[in-house]
């Protein structure tokens, strides 16, 4: 009996700390893009195709801000899909904001205390 159970305390530790490294290697890898109004912060969705964003210093942000519908990463042309979490938190200079059509997520607080923003219009392909 002691000899079951020290296999399935073994087999439990195991099976945790695989969800420990997994939840490590799942942290996004944020990367810096300028499309010349703005530095945004992009994480890759899917390898090599789409993308996440979120402004890279949205204290700055005074007025109106267009969200871009890709992002250039070296060669490579990637669509943004997503608000990131927080996009625009406390963003109190946001006026106004235009969405790329391809959009199809907005992420928990993107607009969250955007005391200056008093609409958003979205995108018809947003589902969350």
């Amino acid at each position: 009996m002691k000899i079951v159970f020290r296999w399935l305390l073994v087999v439990l530790l195991v099976v945790a700390a695989g969800a420990v490294v997994q939840g490590q290697v799942q942290k996004k890898a944020w990367k810096t893009y300028d499309d010349g109004t703005l530095k945004w912060f992009f994480a890759e969705i899917d390898k090599g195709q789409t993308c996440e964003v979120k402004p890279g210093d949205r204290e700055a942000i005074q007025g109106g801000v267009v969200v871009p519908k890709e992002v250039v990463d070296g060669a490579t042309r990637l669509r943004v899909v997503a608000l990131a979490d927080s996009a625009f938190w406390k963003c109190g200079g946001l006026t106004s904001v235009s969405l790329p059509e391809g959009l199809i997520a907005i992420a928990d607080y993107s607009f969250y205390q955007c005391a200056g923003l008093p609409s958003v219009s979205l995108p018809a392909g947003v589902t969350t």
